[in-house]
């Protein structure tokens, strides 16, 4: 099973005028971008799922929140700040995002259409870890 992952810092640009964050699709991402949604006005966990096959890019355009990852193994969290550092996750691999700031933006970029059937969802952490349960 490729657990696939990862968390990247972003470089900002600074000059009198202000700041620049470019992100380089290519840079971070192996999928082409087929939907791109935001989340925000936040006060409770979002996400907390695994994905079949959905591949995802997240990071914040403002605000800060924290990142929950599960690798099938522990727990890894990471304080994500706007314009600082975006996640990459691949196939099967648990995220939640919580403690979002007030005005915390988070946008991501998928590499699906939403489909409402939730098919490509696994949405119950002990199925989910029932996987590596059995594997030697």
């Amino acid at each position: 099973m490729n657990l696939d992952w990862k968390h990247f810092t972003l470089n900002t640009f600074t000059d009198p005028r202000g700041s620049l964050t470019p992100v380089e699709l290519t840079d971070f991402i192996d999928f082409e971008v087929k939907r791109m949604y935001t989340v925000h006005h936040n006060f409770q966990r979002r996400g907390g799922h695994a994905h079949l096959i959905e591949r995802e890019f997240f990071m914040l355009a403002s605000g800060t929140c924290t990142a929950k990852i599960h690798d099938g193994a522990k727990w890894h969290e990471i304080e994500m700040k706007a314009n600082l550092d975006a996640l990459y996750i691949g196939g099967n691999v648990w995220h939640e995002f919580d403690e979002f700031s007030k005005g915390g933006v988070l946008v991501a970029l998928s590499s699906t259409v939403y489909n409402p059937d939730r098919l490509d969802y696994i949405e119950d952490f002990d199925l989910f870890m029932s996987q590596f349960s059995n594997k030697s």
